[in-house]
């Protein structure tokens, strides 16, 4: 080909000032994504005790990717990291935090990341897990709070967390299935009509089981 070492070394050469260019974009995002993170790891931190995780550490683990690798969301590997009692080590969310423990954790982070999400309908499901009394209030009034954000379905069986619901449906199972107590889907806030078909859709899903749901 013609000119074809000259056409090959002009590649290269732009190859490596695109390299240049990810790797200092790259890192100036990492630099501002460990900000963010402490930040962020401390917020939620304060937030476990008033939801029922007395002592519970949160924090967000931000390194570089070994080996290195380039991909669209640059070069860092991020993980969840938490602490659910005093004294125990940090360790991968996904690996130790309950079903309860995980949904008060998301809601943490929803909370205080209520002006950035984006997500425009929220589902938590066994967020008053072991919980009940004060906890429990404060539970269902940081609900309502992101709820004023956005749509918030709710599946509880506590009256402290449904009372701050705008709109809630009652779940009974069917008498070949019963159950011990009856489940409130919680809706917060938005219309009322919209609520319902979210929550009984939401709901169904959720539950393979045969049941029934009613309007309170």
């Amino acid at each position: 080909m013609v000119n074809a070492d000259a056409r090959l070394d002009d590649l290269l050469a732009r190859s490596a000032e695109l390299t240049r260019d990810f790797n200092t974009q790259a890192k100036r995002l990492s630099e501002t994504r460990r900000g963010a993170a402490k930040t962020l790891s401390a917020q939620v931190s304060a937030l476990l005790a008033p939801l029922g995780m007395a002592g519970g550490r949160f924090e967000i683990s931000v390194e570089a990717a070994a080996p290195a690798r380039f991909t669209p969301t640059g070069i860092d590997t991020i993980e969840f990291l938490v602490s659910a009692n005093p004294g125990q080590p940090l360790r991968p969310l996904n690996k130790v935090a309950s079903g309860g423990e995980l949904s008060r954790i998301s809601l943490a982070i929803q909370v205080i990341t209520a002006n950035s999400g984006r997500i425009p309908t929220l589902i938590f499901d066994e967020v008053d897990t072991g919980i009940g009394g004060g906890v429990a209030e404060v539970v269902g009034r940081q609900l309502r709070t992101l709820g004023e954000a956005r749509q918030v379905l709710c599946v509880t069986h506590l009256p402290q967390v449904a009372a701050q619901a705008i709109s809630t449906c009652k779940s009974a199972s069917c008498p070949a299935k019963p159950t011990p107590a009856p489940a409130s889907a919680c809706s917060i806030p938005n219309s009322a009509s919209t609520n319902w078909r979210a929550c009984s859709a939401a709901w169904r899903s959720h539950h393979k089981h045969a049941h029934t749901l009613k309007r309170c």
